[in-house]
């Protein structure tokens, strides 16, 4: 029990330095751990689980906090904040050269079809072309324009 309160306090002073509100006790913090089944697992690698809070800007509280991955809770926490250019560069460069599996070619060929299904009407020649042709001949690059 001495080494679960070590870490009790070590992620009440983290969240504390991060400038969040901390409410949970041990007792509460324990328990959330407890009912997961998820201690086992606990730590900061993209697949091991975290204690991370639903909504950012309220405190950790009972209610407020989740067991999740730290992969699924780093992707909640960046979702809808831009990306640099250079992490977008870095983002690339890790992509290069990757096999990708027939399971992944499989679901971007099905991608691929689903969009040329969708039909878009040119608002200059009034023709209904797919999306990916509006963009490349037609809208601001029409030649009825």
């Amino acid at each position: 029990m001495k080494d679960t309160k070590i870490v009790y306090h070590a992620h009440k002073n983290n969240a504390t330095y991060r400038g969040a509100e901390y409410l949970l006790t041990f007792e509460e913090w324990y328990g959330l751990w407890e009912s997961s089944g998820k201690w086992e697992q606990k730590g900061v690698r993209g697949h091991q689980y975290v204690l991370g809070r639903k909504d950012p800007t309220k405190p950790f509280v009972v209610d407020n906090c989740v067991i999740r991955t730290q992969s699924e809770n780093m992707q909640r926490a960046s979702k809808g904040k831009p990306k640099s250019v250079n992490t977008k560069r870095l983002m690339s460069q890790a992509k290069q050269g990757k096999e990708k599996t027939e399971l992944h070619k499989q679901h971007m060929s099905e991608g691929q079809a689903k969009a040329a299904l969708v039909k878009v009407t040119c608002e200059n020649c009034g023709k209904v072309v797919t999306r990916q042709c509006y963009g490349r001949a037609h809208g601001d690059k029409c030649k009825s324009f």
